[in-house]
């Protein structure tokens, strides 16, 4: 496995070694010093773990913590469309023959006052709603292995930036309790909420497809035509159809004051790329809902592990009045009830039709550390201005407003 240069001269360090600290994780026996022979490997390419992408899913299945987006296929998707701006730091945590944790990350150089500074992020940031190391938690000498590693080659990094971490995960203890014993400064932000429906009770189910504003809306498209939901899983099928989407989600969003991720031909390129590798696994569903032959509505998203995993809605404009979202969801909620599904997750996101239906909310948080103390406090100034940002609805009210502006002029210019 790959390793550091020498610590010597390093004041964290005695002999070569770390230095156990009083109180330590270390002292206290959570990360002994000897443990059992577990092997950490740094991967150079994704393409090489293609061949033990089952060993990686096993993995994920295991993992109380494994979402649709921890599977091999989703990282791959994501790594084969965006990787290119990336360096990879995938490290596999072994023992023996045995995979017993990935922690899928990798490296992204940015510019931060003047200097070029290395930021460690998950594979997938910015689409993935879950992230977290994969991990076979009655090892927990896995997690540790991958956390001293990280430290002992901490010049590949300047900072470590998770986010998207599940307020159950034990990363998000166990990453800064680490860095903190060694002496790093650490921080953890709360990020998104992501309302779901915990399905299993049946009155509780029956009370969700009775809610009047979704028999009301339902009524409307009954009383004045025919109304379909088509679930498609075929690769063929779906990828027939996804230019129309990417079409009503561009119109959807240009009546809003954020523009749909589809003008990006990555984000395209991304979403059939999904396509391709998930939907052979019986893992991605791509929902059409449709009023007299026409698709009023769209749904890109995952059924994973007895989960339906909401991810990317859309709804012709011209119903709007009539919320084919909400007749959307019905039906998909409909779905998920009929297919005995454990869970209908919503994901990220505080859209208030999301909390009408939930009846339990995960939260997401950020995790930082940082191995220089001015860029902790720019990182903690920044954060602190956005949540100031967030509460002030008069500034929000104007940036919205300086946006709309800002989009007429660029219209009128071309």
């Amino acid at each position: 496995m790959g390793r550091g240069s020498s610590n010597a001269g390093d004041p964290k360090y005695s002999n070569g070694r770390p230095k156990l600290l009083a109180g330590s994780n270390i002292e206290k026996g959570l990360l002994p010093v000897k443990t059992p022979p577990i092997r950490i490997t740094l991967i150079e390419g994704l393409d090489t773990l293609w061949p033990r992408k089952n060993e990686w899913n096993a993995l994920v299945s295991k993992d109380q913590m494994g979402t649709i987006f921890q599977t091999f296929e989703w990282h791959y998707s994501w790594w084969k469309t965006f990787g290119n701006d990336f360096k990879l730091l995938l490290l596999l945590a072994e023992k023996g023959d045995e995979l017993i944790g990935i922690a899928p990350l990798m490296v992204d150089e940015i510019q931060i006052l003047g200097c070029r500074q290395k930021i460690v992020k998950f594979i997938g940031t910015g689409k993935s709603d879950y992230c977290d190391f994969i991990m076979d938690r009655s090892q927990p000498a896995a997690l540790s292995g991958i956390l001293q590693w990280l430290f002992d080659n901490r010049k590949r990094w300047d900072v470590i930036h998770l986010s998207e971490i599940s307020n159950a995960s034990s990363l998000l203890k166990a990453l800064p309790d680490f860095y903190t014993k060694c002496g790093y400064l650490t921080s953890i932000h709360e990020l998104h909420e992501a309302p779901t429906i915990i399905l299993g009770d049946p009155s509780f189910e029956q009370g969700l497809l009775k809610k009047k504003s979704l028999r009301r809306h339902c009524n409307f498209f009954s009383r004045t035509g025919h109304l379909e939901l088509k679930n498609y899983k075929d690769t063929e099928k779906i990828l027939l159809q996804l230019d129309l989407f990417f079409e009503q989600h561009v119109r959807r969003r240009a009546s809003t004051h954020t523009p749909s991720k589809f003008l990006n031909g990555r984000n395209r390129d991304f979403c059939r790329e999904i396509v391709r590798t998930l939907a052979p696994e019986d893992w991605l569903l791509f929902s059409v809902l449709r009023f007299n032959g026409k698709p009023i509505a769209f749904h890109f998203g995952f059924e994973y592990e007895k989960r339906f995993v909401w991810y990317t809605p859309s709804f012709d404009v011209a119903y709007l009045k009539h919320s084919p979202g909400q007749v959307l969801i019905k039906y998909l909620l409909e779905y998920a009830i009929e297919s005995k599904l454990i869970e209908f997750d919503f994901t990220i996101g505080g859209e208030a039709f999301k909390y009408r239906f939930a009846n339990h909310v995960r939260t997401n948080y950020a995790v930082f550390v940082f191995r220089s103390s001015l860029l902790y406090k720019l990182t903690r100034f920044i954060i602190a201005c956005k949540i100031y940002l967030k509460r002030s609805p008069k500034i929000v009210s104007l940036g919205e407003r300086f946006i709309g502006m800002y989009k007429k002029s660029c219209g009128k210019t071309g």
